[in-house]
């Protein structure tokens, strides 16, 4: 004789709040898989550095790695859509148990832009956010409320004038001795324009002053001396 399960459709009342929880009658299964699924999981690394306020984080791609896999071992899944509340873009995410029960909630989305771009963004991170809060881990830094409470802008002064440092001088070595971004983020020992910080600039600085000097850029720039011994006729170093 076959099984039957009763299981609860989803409806979402059209005058709910847009972030009224939703959930299914009874959550007792899901509770106790979403328990072991938590007691399983690690914050994920923060691999990523948002360059305007030089802190770190894991981006969509990585929270998803370190989450849904724990949460599909305990017949966990998630589903994230968009959708349009009131006239206003929407992400709706649910967390489903293989018993049938559920619990999910609609946020409002807030694009910077009104274009495709900005609407991708602003998904992006809405999802992170939300996938984060299902599991209870942490991907980002914590600036105590900070920026939520709008308490930065001393921090973001500063950060407006570092990145100014960081273009003037990628300028300086593009416009004065055609070096290019990839070659000064080399010499300053990271890999992208965005990780050059303080001490970066004023190894940058050290190296300007002695390019004015008459120092031959190649003493820096181990891809010019490369290139310089190659018009020479030199062997390339072993």
């Amino acid at each position: 004789m076959s099984e039957t399960r009763n299981v609860t459709t989803f409806a979402e009342p059209a005058d709910s709040p847009i972030t009224t929880l939703q959930h299914s009658a009874s959550l007792s299964a899901l509770a106790k898989a979403l328990a072991r699924a938590q007691a399983e999981m690690k914050n994920p690394p923060k691999d990523r550095i948002n360059p305007h306020y030089r802190s770190k984080y894991a981006d969509l791609a990585t929270v998803r790695d370190w989450i849904l896999p724990v949460l599909n071992r305990h017949g966990l899944s998630v589903i994230q859509l968009p959708c349009e509340r009131d006239g206003r873009p929407a992400l709706f995410t649910l967390l489903l148990h293989e018993s049938g029960e559920y619990v999910g909630a609609c946020v409002p989305l807030r694009p910077v832009k009104d274009d495709p771009q900005g609407m991708g963004s602003a998904l992006t991170y809405a999802r992170r956010y939300a996938l984060q809060a299902i599991a209870g881990v942490a991907g980002e830094d914590d600036d105590d409320g900070n920026t939520a409470s709008g308490n930065v802008p001393r921090r973001r002064r500063l950060n407006d004038r570092l990145e100014e440092s960081r273009r003037k001088m990628l300028d300086y070595f593009r416009l004065n001795h055609q070096i290019s971004v990839e070659q000064v983020c080399r010499a300053a020992g990271v890999q992208h324009p965005e990780e050059i910080d303080e001490p970066h600039l004023r190894r940058l600085r050290e190296i300007a002053l002695a390019l004015k000097a008459g120092r031959p850029a190649s003493d820096f720039f181990a891809s010019l001396a490369s290139s310089s011994n190659a018009s020479q006729g030199l062997p390339a170093a072993a």
